[in-house]
Formats: C-alpha cells, structure tokens, sequence
C-alpha cells in the first residue's frame, strides 16, 4: 500500500492521546456522607476488573480511530500491477497546454485556453505533492525543462500566454523521455483542441514507459474569417505606376458572410475600401488598384474585422518603389547597338554598359540584371561570378554571338544547365511560337475572349543562322520562343530562384532583323523586368527561411537592426555575408507582428513585414470519434481518450494508473470505530 499524501502520517502521533488519557485519569473523587447506608442496598456493584477492561477497550477504539482517520486523509492506494508503473513511488508526470491561438476560441466555459488551464490545475492536485511534474507548451524550448514539484508546477500554469507557436503533435513524444529518466514510466496529458493541421501520430509508437492521455476541447463557435495571403504582381514598382494589390480572404465557417469590409492601410493611412461577400467555407479573392507615390520604403496591411479569433485580421507586407531597375550590359564590340539605344533611353532602366575587356566582377551585386550582349569568349572567372549573381535570385540575359561557334557557346549553356546546340541551321526562320501565356509575354499582346492572340498575320522577325538544339524535358527549362519549324530560340531556365534567358540565335543586323522591329522592345523589356526578387517582404513569425538581401556589403557594415514602425521594439537580425549579399534569418526573432525598418548604420535600406503564421486560422478539428480511428489505425496501445463532459478526471488518473484507492474504505472503518465507542459506553454496564 502506498499513499498520496504521506506527509499527513505525521498525525500518527495523535495515537497517544488516548494512552495519556487511560494512564492518568485525571477524574477527582468528592465525599458524600449518608445519614443511612440503606439507600445503598439497591445500588449495583461492578467488579473493578470490569471497569478496567471497558476503559482499555475504549482506549484501543479511539486509537484505531485517529489511525483510520489519518490514514484516510493520507490517500492510501494499491498501485498498478504493472512493472513499469511501479519502478519508482515517484509518478512523472508531463502536461501538454496547447496555447497557439486557436485556444482562443470560445468554450462552454470561457476561452478553450483558460478551460485548459482548469484542467492541468486539475490533473496536477489529483497527483501526490510528492510527483514531480513537467509543463509542456507550442514553444520547443519548454521540453528542455526539468521536472519540478507540484507547486512550482501550479506557478508555471498562471505564467502561461497565448502565443504564435504551434507545434506539430508528432514532436511531442520524442521530446518527453528525458536521458535521466529514460527509465522512469512517465505519464502525459495533450490538452488541445487537436485542429487538423497540427494534430498527427503517424512517428508516434508504442511505449510501455509513457502512458499518454488526450483531452480534447471544443468550441462553441468554429467559425473564422481571415486574410490568408497579399501578393503584389509587378515585379518592379516605380513612382506614379498603377498596381493591384491582390487579396484572399478565407470563410472558415458555416455561415455567409455578407457586406465584409475590407481595409487598406499604406503607411498607417487608410487608402482605400472595398465590401465582399464570402460564401460558407470559401475564400474569396479581392484586389486594390492604387497608384504608387514616390520613391521609397512603404509599409502596408490589410484590415478585416471578425470575431472571438481576432490575431488574423490583419495582414502585414510591405514594398519599395524604385526610380529605375539597375542592369548592366556587358558587350562586344561587334554587339547590336539597338540594345543599348533602348536600356539607354528608358527611364526605366539606370543602364550601364561595359565592354567585355573591362569587367568588374565585384560590382555584380549592385544589379538586377546583367546581359552578356555578343561576347566574344566566355572566362572560366565570369562564369562563375554569373551563377553566384543567379543565385542571388536575379537575371542573367544570354544573347550570343553570330560568331560563336558551338565550342565556344555550348559550354555556356552547359554551365547554366541548358540545352546544347548540335549544329548550326543556316536555314532562314521566322519567329513564330511565343509562349503568350507565359508571366513574360501575357501583358503584351491583345486579348480575345479573355485570352491572349497573335494574329495569323502578325509579322514577326526573321533569323538566318539558329543554334539548333532539341526541345528540353526538364520542367526547371520553359522553351518561351520557336521558329516556324519548332527549333528553340529563346529558353528559359530557374535556377534555385534565378531567371537564365538564352537567346539561341544572334540579334545583330547581319544575321536577324529583330532589334529594328516592333517585338524587340516588350521582349526586352518584360525579360529584363521579370525579376524574382519579391516586393512583398512579408514573411510569418519563427520562419526558418533565410531572405537574401540585395544589399551589397562589399563595403564595411558596423550596424544592423531592424526597427518597427509603430512600437518603440528593435532588434539586431540574424545575418551571414555571402558572396556579397546578407542572408537575413528571423526564426528567433521577431516576437511582434507588424512592419520593420531594415537599417544599415541607421540608414534605412528596405522594410520587411512579419504575420503571424494563418495554419491556426484554419479552424477544422478532430472529434473524439475521429481520434479514436487515428489511434486504431495507428494501433497504439498505451494513448487514451477522455472526454471531461463524461468523465471525473481524478477517476480517469485512477483508471490509467490501475490504482485502488482506499481512502473511503478508512472512512468506513473509523466510522465503525467511533459507532462501537459509542455503543460500548452507552450500553455496556
């Protein structure tokens, strides 16, 4: 027998209060004098052993009462007959809180986070004070704490607060068996209200030293309506350029939601106003037309209004509007100048144009664009300082030279990953097939139907000599323009985020006439702007991707922070330098929602915008029926259901434990003890 509470045996010493009592009788004796000992006759006599036999019967019931009574009080019970339950008289015990925002939802009895709380108070008073006892949460790091007593447990529940984590269930097990109880049988309660996204057992197995228990929430209402997503299209946005700021709004409810009013903030002012409707469980995608103002860092949200779930009605991004694009041209001297007239004449491009005897690889950086216009040889160096460019997510533009032969271009595109040419066409070919579907060339020809045309008669330029290579299967490599017979001539390749455009035919005058027509320039121009560097720096709170900076830190950087907007909150980014670029991590931080600065030496350099992650928006719960087909089909043994509206959770402890409790059966006993007391004074003579 074990007991719960066996501090309480102390009280054991009350035992010899009734001894004390018996070994001094403290009752005084007074004479009465008779003036006749007749009246004594009918008097009867009791034996003096008698008497001594009923106070020492008395004296042993009212011992075996108080031991009752303190035995009672002390939670005796037979612990489980299973070998791994009964190695230590010390229970683990481990409660998972779910505190991700989706316990915010509103219960029958208040918020689901604040009803768990009750519970895992609950669990923890119906264990000894003796247990030690662990707090679990969404935040990874809670799993590295030791076991601590009941009280300190208890201290730890009321400084629990909703936050943005949320953890995937299948983390929870391997986190639990600490190496220094790796022995121990160990016991865990998953409080949550197991949404769908989060909830997962397919790593979980069978453990006889972990004895897990799931007490599933529900809401009263499960409906929510949230911005799910803000995406800009343009890739480059200048002063005075009209957008669309694209929205989608989720209705994860059963109701249609009618007259939604929907906000657009730009720099903490409120720019424009739209309603929707949404039907039940749908989303719909609404948009902003705006006109850019001047040159600069913006930070923007959209704002809905919903309620009890509040933290997803406002959606974060920002954008920077640019004067010009940065390219750099790198050309022979036997290059088309028509190239250069239109990167020249353009405002929208801040052009340089180098020669290829004069190259800086160490300036790559400071461009979004880099074309090789003509060159006559291709250095191992260029190469290499090229895909680094690439990778850093922008464009390289590959335009070859009517005199290149195929030994000295193929390597070229062999590097990239592209297609090699097997010989050289000197058929004439006119441009035919242009991929207008494409995000390159879907805005520059005409529409029909809502569709994109080129028109049978559309005349298109012509080229003598074609780079002959065969259509590629590799999805990376979009052959974006072909001849009349189908042979590539303008292939597209991504590389790790990189746009490689390579042209397979020259553009110079003695070979094709299509640097003097109509086409040459939106070809250009949409390859040149098609950049995959995202305007919309919005990322979620703990995202473990990095973002590649387009600063160039060739140049010395003493400080870098990050500032918010609106909240006096700063903090210094995680960062690498790497190939000249910063590579910015935000898994640690930030802990606010909202838009930063992104300051080098306190100057600002671009603007960054934090959301708080929208899997806990999407409010689709397991039931109790459908966890019970999860844990069949998985056949795990040792995880348990309760359901709290059925079942006393001190009943259902008792019930995983295999514990007998014999407190009541202590109760019976001294009840007994102090009715035979009673009886044995009253009717014994």
């Amino acid at each position: 027998m074990q007991f719960y509470n066996p501090n309480i045996l102390y009280g054991l010493i009350a035992v010899a209060i009734p001894l004390i009592i018996h070994l001094f009788n403290f009752k005084r004796f007074r004479k009465v004098y008779f003036t006749n000992v007749a009246f004594l006759k009918n008097i009867q006599q009791q034996s003096k052993r008698h008497s001594q036999w009923r106070h020492i019967f008395v004296m042993i019931l009212r011992m075996f009462f108080i031991v009752a009574i303190v035995i009672a009080f002390a939670g005796p019970y037979f612990p489980s007959k299973d070998k791994a339950k009964i190695t230590s008289d010390i229970s683990f015990v481990n409660v998972f809180l779910d505190n991700s925002f989706s316990m915010e939802a509103r219960g029958t009895e208040g918020s689901l986070f604040e009803q768990g709380r009750l519970i895992a108070r609950e669990i923890a008073t119906n264990y000894k004070p003796s247990d030690k006892f662990r707090l679990l949460t969404n935040n990874k790091y809670s799993f590295s704490r030791n076991y601590v007593s009941r009280e300190s447990f208890l201290n730890q529940l009321d400084n629990v607060i909703v936050e943005k984590s949320s953890l995937d269930f299948n983390r929870i097990p391997n986190g639990i068996i600490k190496m220094d109880e790796a022995s121990k049988y160990q016991e865990l309660f998953i409080i949550s209200d197991f949404q769908k996204k989060q909830t997962s057992f397919t790593t979980w197995e069978n453990d006889s030293l972990l004895e897990v228990s799931l007490i599933p929430l529900f809401s009263v209402d499960k409906g929510n309506v949230f911005v799910d997503s803000v995406w800009i299209d343009e890739p480059l946005l200048q002063e005075g350029q009209r957008i669309v700021v694209n929205i989608d709004i989720q209705n994860q409810s059963s109701k249609v939601i009618e007259d939604l009013a929907v906000s657009l903030y730009v720099a903490s002012k409120k720019k424009a106003v739209l309603t929707t409707n949404i039907d039940a469980f749908a989303s719909s995608k609404e948009s902003f037309n705006i006109k850019l103002d001047s040159i600069g860092h913006y930070d923007a949200r959209i704002k809905i209004d919903d309620y009890p779930v509040i933290y997803d009605d406002n959606f974060y991004f920002s954008y920077s509007v640019q004067k010009a694009l940065d390219v750099l041209c790198i050309s022979s001297k036997y290059a088309n100048k028509d190239l250069h007239i239109l990167l020249e004449s353009d405002s929208s491009f801040n052009a340089t144009i180098v020669s290829e005897e004069s190259i800086n690889y160490s300036n790559f950086s400071n461009y979004s664009t880099i074309i090789l216009n003509s060159l006559s040889e291709y250095p191992s160096g260029l190469l290499a300082g090229l895909k680094m460019f690439a990778l850093q997510g922008k464009n390289v533009i590959i335009i070859p030279s009517s005199n290149n032969s195929l030994e000295v271009i193929n390597p070229v595109y062999s590097y990239f990953g592209l297609p090699i040419a097997s010989r050289v066409d000197s058929t004439m070919h006119k441009m035919q097939n242009i991929d207008i579907e494409s995000s390159e060339f879907n805005d520059i020809f005409e529409t029909k139907n809502g569709k994109n045309v080129i028109t049978s008669n559309t005349d298109l330029p012509y080229f003598k000599n074609i780079l002959y290579s065969k259509v590629s299967r590799n999805p990376s490599i979009t052959m974006l323009i072909s001849n009349e017979a189908k042979n590539p001539l303008l292939f597209l390749k991504n590389i790790e985020g990189a746009n490689i455009y390579a042209f397979y035919s020259a553009i110079e005058s003695n070979n094709s006439n299509i640097s003097s027509h109509a086409i040459f320039v939106p070809i250009m121009y949409s390859i040149i702007r098609k950049i995959n560097s995202s305007n919309n720096n919005s990322l979620f709170l703990g995202s473990n991707i990095n973002v590649v900076s387009s600063i160039n830190t060739t140049s010395s950087v003493s400080r870098i922070l990050m500032r918010h907007y609106t909240d006096s909150i700063e903090f210094i980014p995680q960062y690498r330098n790497s190939n000249g670029q910063l590579m910015l991590s935000f898994e640690q931080s930030p802990n606010t929602v909202g838009s930063y600065r992104f300051l080098i030496d306190d100057e600002q350099k671009s603007v960054y915008s934090f959301n708080y992650n929208r899997d806990e928006s999407f409010l689709d719960y397991y039931g109790i029926d459908d966890l019970s087909n999860l844990l069949s089909e998985l056949s795990l043994d040792n995880v348990s259901i309760m359901n709290i509206k059925n079942t006393n959770i001190a009943e259902h402890i008792q019930n995983v434990n295999n514990a007998i409790k014999l407190w009541k059966l202590f109760i019976i006993f001294a009840l007994f003890f102090l009715i035979f007391e009673l009886f044995l004074l009253r009717f014994s003579k």
